[in-house]
């Protein structure tokens, strides 16, 4: 397509801007780098912060509320458990960026984000385990587990369907493999920081 002397290419992917029909010209080729900088950036700081909430969840609810120190060790336990779930989701982001950024569609980016809450979410509703040891803990709600895994569901007939239309090369399928897979695997790393009850222990202000 053309806009005056401007031809905007259909289609690009990859970071090193694999061109795909058309012809690129300098403003254009300049947009694709911001775009995959600022979707590096976006990745690096959405795993980060992720991490931030999944380990220093505790000490993220003291900082925010003068009289968290007070507060039961249960009740403690359950903000910490919604702030690393909150954490999840963030890292969650951080691999869909990271792939929209090294170029795979969209398609399979956001499949990257949704597979690793529905898998975590389905482990600890189904073994009755929170990530942070929270006592008492009885699974995911319901209708959030639904929604998760009908989203999942309609994103892997998608691929599916599309595959062939996608043109993933054998590099694209490692890195969504690698990413998806490292996301799920942070979730059980960071979890096993937490040991039960002591870590939730409070002192009680006079």
């Amino acid at each position: 397509m053309s806009t005056g002397s401007l031809q905007v290419p259909p289609m690009y992917s990859g970071i090193n801007a694999e061109y795909m029909g058309g012809t690129w010209s300098e403003p254009v080729d300049m947009l694709v780098y911001v775009d995959e900088t600022a979707l590096s950036v976006c990745a690096v700081i959405f795993y980060l912060g992720g991490l931030k909430f999944m380990l220093g969840g505790q000490k993220a609810l003291i900082d925010s509320f003068t009289w968290a120190n007070e507060m039961e060790p249960k009740v403690v336990a359950m903000g910490c458990h919604y702030l690393f779930v909150l954490g999840q989701v963030m890292c969650n982001w951080g691999c869909m960026t990271a792939l929209l950024a090294l170029g795979l569609p969209a398609g399979m980016a956001i499949l990257s984000a949704v597979l690793p809450l529905s898998v975590t979410t389905g482990y600890t509703t189904i073994f009755k385990k929170s990530f942070i040891k929270a006592p008492e803990y009885n699974g995911s709600p319901t209708a959030g587990l639904i929604i998760i895994n009908v989203a999942a569901l309609g994103l892997v007939i998608n691929a599916g369907i599309n595959w062939h239309h996608f043109g993933l090369t054998g590099r694209n399928i490692y890195l969504f493999a690698g990413f998806t897979v490292g996301t799920i695997l942070l979730s059980f790393l960071a979890g096993m920081k937490y040991k039960g009850d002591d870590d939730f222990k409070y002192e009680p202000v006079e």
